[in-house]
């Protein structure tokens, strides 16, 4: 069986910060309280009714009128199906609250099938409201007829808000996706061809859920990184920060990005987002990039450390001059008195991709620095960085007396002659 993916628990592979969940496109809990409404309103709309029902049970059934008993025994399905909806809809607001983690994929089954349930019995009752309008209708109860009408109406715009909120948006497949990726990854065609969705929250869904199917299985994404990249100038920054993560797991796994995907990378280092700067600039730092590209990179990175960003959004640019270190350590000394300034931030990924950074270029003028980090860190992946920092960095030793030159002052040079004189007249 499938275990269910916890909180927090990013497959990234890399000290490149993703957050604690892919974005994608809607804030869960804020979703929570607003999917409350949904169990309220057909709930109240179902109190209403009661009164209504009991009449047509009590003074139209028996009476010859067609549709009258339909109409009564399809209301008691729909109520049948809204308890179920109710207790489904409860436990589903639940995981999307966070207080709860389902256990397997039958319970987003569960869920499912409760919404269509009440879906099909409101559109069964629906159905059996205009058949028993049409009949008072022809009876002349005109005003039973319009009310029937109305109520209608209603139980229609049931089904629209339930697909609207759950199925349209994709946030089912999402929560399965988030908590079972590997249930997604054969979706994969259909996720891609909805990157290009109308419906906004579908589309950033689909990003959402891409960025997860790659995670799980690179290879089954690789053949969509082009078209990927061909969304980038025209999504949205929350949008492109998951196309490029994407691009970045795909490559973090050893999938190779055509040229293209880099060009496409590169007009976006300078974008007004830090995240979708860092991502983009990550991309390119681990490619074949040339000495311009590394310096463009550079700048950039620089000019974001010189801002008030989120600690997360530095240690994603102190990573991203790590990487692109390995392959162009000229691009990167030149901002090593800015980077090293972080080595007091009080954040472990901070400072550990600074200590790696200064020791890959050969920073042996931060070694005492690294050394005080080092000495007051209780942080294991901070410490283990430290000692393999100091030992790529040898200590400056001064260089030792050379006693066997004698001195020579201008002063003395007078008797250093009469003494070599003197010596001359002893021969």
């Amino acid at each position: 069986m499938d275990q269910p993916r916890q909180p927090g628990e990013d497959t990234y592979g890399t000290d490149f910060q993703i957050g604690s969940m892919p974005e994608i496109g809607l804030d869960f809990e804020q979703v929570a309280e607003e999917y409350s409404d949904i169990s309220d309103s057909v709930r109240s709309l179902h109190k209403n009714m009661g009164g209504f029902i009991e009449t047509i049970e009590s003074d139209v059934v028996g009476t010859g009128i067609e549709g009258a008993e339909d109409t009564v025994e399809s209301y008691s399905e729909f109520e049948r199906a809204l308890q179920q909806f109710d207790t489904e809809i409860t436990y589903l607001m639940e995981i999307l609250r966070g207080n709860t983690t389902p256990d397997s994929l039958e319970e987003f089954d569960d869920i499912e099938t409760a919404c269509d349930r009440l879906c099909f019995a409101a559109e069964q009752f629906q159905s059996d409201c205009l058949r028993l309008a049409q009949s008072f209708s022809q009876a002349g109860a005109t005003d039973a007829a319009e009310n029937l009408q109305t109520l209608a109406v209603n139980f229609g715009a049931i089904n629209t808000s339930i697909n609207e909120s759950f199925f349209d948006n994709q946030l089912l497949t999402s929560l399965k996706a988030y908590y079972f990726p590997n249930s997604i990854v054969e979706n994969i065609p259909e996720i891609v061809e909805a990157l290009d969705a109308e419906n906004l929250e579908r589309r950033q869904n689909s990003y959402g859920m891409l960025m997860m199917a790659a995670e799980e299985k690179s290879a089954a994404v690789a053949p969509y990184a082009d078209q990927i990249a061909d969304n980038l100038s025209t999504a949205s920054p929350g949008e492109q920060q998951n196309l490029l993560g994407t691009l970045n797991v795909l490559q973090s796994e050893g999938e190779t990005l055509g040229r293209d995907v880099r060009s496409d990378a590169l007009d976006l280092v300078d974008a007004a987002d830090p995240s979708v700067a860092l991502y983009a600039s990550l991309l390119l730092a681990r490619e074949a990039t040339t000495a311009e590209q590394a310096q463009i990179i550079t700048t950039r990175i620089e000019s974001l450390l010189t801002k008030d960003i989120e600690t997360e959004e530095w240690a994603n640019a102190t990573f991203v001059l790590y990487e692109l270190a390995q392959s162009h350590p000229d691009a990167v000394e030149h901002v090593t008195p800015t980077v090293a300034e972080f080595l007091t931030v009080e954040s472990p990924s901070v400072q550990e991709n600074v200590i790696e950074l200064l020791g890959e270029i050969g920073a042996t003028e931060y070694r005492e620095d690294i050394k005080t980090v080092r000495t007051n860190t209780t942080h294991d992946d901070v410490i283990s960085a430290a000692d393999t920092a100091l030992e790529m960095l040898p200590e400056e030793t001064e260089a030792a007396p050379n006693n066997t030159s004698r001195e020579i002052r201008s002063d003395d040079e007078e008797s250093i002659i009469e003494e070599i004189e003197d010596a001359f007249e002893e021969l």
